[in-house]
């Protein structure tokens, strides 16, 4: 026997299908069914993934879900809000009780973990550079 090859999938062909099966995965969907289970029920063994198969519900079947992304343009559908909102009052702070903590003054160790370069801005330090 030899086995026929299917034929090579196409873009768009997992949509072509999705639509034409979009009134049963709608009502599939009203009544409760999970995804996973009408995915594995119309698509298991088909060349569509699970996440397009959850982009496409999200897109034809879930459309009313989502807001309308586009906003509505003045004077067609808006309507004007009955009263502006309050202006923002600012919040009082409080003083912090404890006073805030000022570094060590003077020089730091000249060896250990904090040690430093130092310079000395003193004219005659020429005479040790050689």
């Amino acid at each position: 026997m030899t086995k026929t090859p299917s034929p090579k999938r196409r873009y768009g062909d997992g949509r072509v299908e999705f639509l034409a099966l979009l009134e049963p995965i709608t009502e599939a969907v009203e009544r409760g069914h999970t995804l996973r289970s009408i995915y594995e029920r119309h698509f298991g063994k088909s060349g569509m993934s699970y996440a397009q198969f959850a982009r496409y519900v999200a897109r034809y079947v879930r459309k009313d879900d989502k807001p309308n992304p586009q906003p509505a343009l003045p004077g067609l559908d808006a309507q004007a809000p009955a009263e502006p909102p309050a202006p923002v009052q600012p919040v009082e702070r409080r003083p912090d009780p404890t006073p805030p903590v000022q570094p060590k003054a003077g020089p730091r160790p000249a060896t250990g973990l904090g040690a430093r370069f130092q310079h000395s801005a003193k004219p005659d330090d020429d005479d040790k550079l050689i």
